[in-house]
């Protein structure tokens, strides 16, 4: 009987405990595996945890950051640090403008990159990317095409209108009712037409500052009411020039080598002031053409001075 139980327990014994070749797998006890196993269970949590929470991050910052797929800001903004691209050399464009004037606003831009547009009038910025600009511009906004028109409706307010970029090229605002506008900090600006500003058929654009733009080579500031003097010696590669029918008492083109079409007729030029912008004239060895009729020293001035420069004469 004892012997019986003693062989029972025994076998029992030797079924409880693994053979001699599961005893060991790989060399480590089966206690060390199940603490190698839970050990990479933690691992591959925390692994988890970190994408999800990478994922979840990077889906919220795509959400957040106010672009569209054309490259615009669905929001505006009011950081003032969006928007503000800046070129290689660290420069960044800058136009302001002002109106006081009720009304729908039309602007023309071109250029690459992007713009902010603050419109002076507690709406916020607006960032918006730019189209290249190309020689389909004309003289009247309906000549643009639509990807460079940026419009805003105001109330009857002033306000200053702010534009910043890297590389702003051409700039549109013809038939709108701006007071002022200063182009001074806009070295990158190679068109500029401006004319005929006018709010209720009368003349509103009255102050206009070029500054040293090295750029610019068309300016159209045309049948406006700006006054005092235009001194355009900052500007060397200036090749057309459409000023007439302003207040103009003084115009000033030195430097500008390239120059080739003038237009100053109807300003309040005097005798002298006409000699002197024939002595700031650059040679044109007969290929520019100058119109300075209908102003007070028309009659009076040398016209000699320009032509043996090169330049004729013309009507309009």
């Amino acid at each position: 009987m004892n012997t019986k139980m003693q062989s029972h327990e025994s076998a029992s014994w030797r079924k409880s405990v693994p053979e001699s070749g599961d005893r060991l797998k790989n060399g480590v006890s089966p206690k060390n595996q199940r603490s190698r196993k839970n050990l990479f269970r933690k691992a591959y949590f925390a692994l988890f945890c970190f994408l999800a929470v990478s994922a979840a991050s990077f889906t919220a910052c795509n959400k957040n950051d106010g672009s569209s797929e054309n490259g615009d800001s669905n929001e505006n903004t009011n950081d003032g640090s969006n928007g503000n691209e800046v070129g290689d050399d660290g420069y960044v464009s800058t136009i302001t403008m002002t109106s006081v004037y009720s009304g729908v606003l039309k602007l023309g831009i071109a250029g690459t990159g992007l713009i902010t547009i603050d419109w002076g009038d507690g709406t916020g910025k607006e960032i918006h990317s730019l189209s290249p600009f190309d020689d389909s511009w004309g003289y009247s906004p309906p000549s643009i095409d639509e990807k460079y028109i940026y419009t805003h409706y105001f109330g009857a307010l002033e306000r200053t209108i702010t534009i910043s970029g890297a590389n702003i090229t051409a700039l549109h605002t013809t038939e709108t009712d701006l007071t002022s506008l200063d182009i001074s900090n806009c070295k990158t600006l190679t068109y500029l037409d401006c004319s005929r500003s006018r709010y209720n058929s009368n003349k509103s654009l009255t102050r206009l500052k070029i500054g040293k733009n090295t750029s610019l080579a068309y300016l159209d500031c045309r049948e406006n009411a700006i006054e005092g003097s235009l001194d355009l010696s900052g500007c060397p590669a200036l090749t057309w020039l459409y000023c007439y029918e302003n207040r103009f008492e003084s115009l000033n083109v030195s430097g500008c080598t390239v120059l080739s079409d003038l237009k100053c007729y109807g300003n309040k030029l005097s005798t002298s002031a006409l000699n002197a912008l024939f002595n700031s004239l650059s040679d044109a060895s007969g290929l520019g053409t100058i119109s300075i009729s209908s102003n007070p020293g028309t009659n009076d001035c040398d016209r000699s001075i320009a032509e043996n420069k090169g330049w004729i004469f013309s009507t309009w």
